[in-house]
Formats: structure tokens, C-alpha cells, sequence
């Protein structure tokens, strides 16, 4: 795991090794880092309805992915986190 930004920020650390269970989806991902972090996580990345909020950017090994598809996580994948910022 590599988090981003605020994120990192906020959770005191930028990477994280994780062993989740094989079959693992980016759903359960979620779901064992809000455990994990609670509120400070929560807050940042997931609405009210749990669901990540539209600012937020998910990766894996690089390449954009949409956190709402069912996605398999495979041993050795990189995920990130970050807030996408915009500004001018």
C-alpha cells in the first residue's frame, strides 16, 4: 500500500505491507483498512454511504481503477491512495 498526500499525512505512514487473504478484492482492501484505521481513514476516503469518495484516486501497479468493480488483488500488487487535487 502506498498512501498519498493528506492521506499518508494523516495516517502517519506513506507505505504499508498488508496480508490479506487470498481472493482478496480492492472491496475487502477497503474494508480491512477502515478497520484498521477507523475514523481517520473513513474520513478521508469513504463517504457516508462507505462507498470512496469521487476525489479519490485508486491504483494498482500503476494503473488507474475504478475501486467500485470487483477487482482481484494478486500477491505482490501495489496499491495507492491519493486525493486528487485540483487548482489554479
Amino acid at each position: 500500500m502506498k498512501y498519498f498526500n493528506l492521506i499518508g499525512d494523516s495516517l502517519g505512514k506513506k507505505i504499508d505491507l498488508l496480508d490479506l487473504e487470498d481472493e482478496s478484492t480492492v472491496q475487502d482492501l477497503i474494508e480491512y483498512l477502515s478497520k484498521k484505521y477507523g475514523e481517520k481513514f473513513n474520513y478521508l476516503v469513504l463517504d457516508e454511504s462507505g462507498n470512496i469518495h469521487p476525489h479519490i484516486r485508486l491504483f494498482i501497479n500503476n494503473q488507474v481503477t475504478n475501486p467500485q468493480v470487483k477487482q482481484k488483488l494478486n500477491e505482490g500488487d501495489t496499491v495507492s491512495f491519493f486525493i486528487a487535487i485540483i487548482g489554479g
